[in-house]
């Protein structure tokens, strides 16, 4: 019976370690850049903020900052503007629905370099 579980978690490993091989290859090869939030929830479980979990190399050039410097920071920091113009709220609907939305928003931070997010 310990020989199967053992058997079965490196299966399970290295099914792991495959997928994050191809998401890393997949992130890295998009035109686009991107980062993985973490929704943070305020004290009555309300959306507060997003913080940065991962990034591409593109979302990396437009902060200017390395992914180890962007891992942990929140956006609206980063953003503080994003409260205003609609993206945060758009979002949060995301994570209240769970449906995926698609959208394209004009730049208008010094912070970010280019036109279009």
């Amino acid at each position: 019976v310990i020989s199967l579980w053992s058997w079965q978690l490196a299966k399970a490993r290295r099914r792991a370690h495959r997928a994050q091989e191809t998401y890393a290859a997949a992130s890295e090869g998009s035109l686009d850049a991107f980062c993985v939030f973490r929704t943070v929830r305020d004290a009555r479980a309300r959306v507060d903020d997003f913080e940065i979990e991962a990034t591409n190399s593109k979302a990396e050039g437009i902060f200017g900052m390395t992914s180890e410097e962007l891992h942990g920071k929140r956006l609206c920091t980063l953003l503080p503007h994003y409260r205003k113009n609609g993206i945060f709220d758009d979002m949060a609907e995301v994570v209240h629905t769970g449906q995926a939305r698609e959208g394209e928003w004009q730049a208008s931070a010094v912070a970010a370099v280019g036109r279009w997010l």
